[in-house]
């Protein structure tokens, strides 16, 4: 099954700036802890209305810039989705 290795990584990143709790992404974006779950494992496509909070809890990085876009999140999103159509 075709993952969003782009969302994956900015999951873990905002998991990390919350403190290292998957729960504590799922508070943040009010979802269940399974649905932070199933993202972190690629089971699922992650919702676009989550994208912009996980940008967000994701930061920026040492020069800045933000780790990751909404724009890259949602292209990358689009292409995870057709591939699975595909399969």
């Amino acid at each position: 099954m075709p993952v969003n290795p782009l969302a994956r990584q900015s999951i873990e990143v905002a998991i990390e700036q919350l403190g290292g709790s998957g729960a504590a992404l799922a508070d943040a974006l009010k979802v269940s802890p399974g649905a932070v779950s199933m993202w972190r494992l690629g089971r699922t496509v992650i919702a676009e209305r989550h994208f912009e909070a996980i940008v967000r809890l994701a930061g920026r990085d040492s020069s800045g810039a933000p780790r990751v876009t909404f724009d890259q999140l949602v292209r990358e999103n689009l292409d995870v989705m057709k591939a699975r159509r595909a399969a």
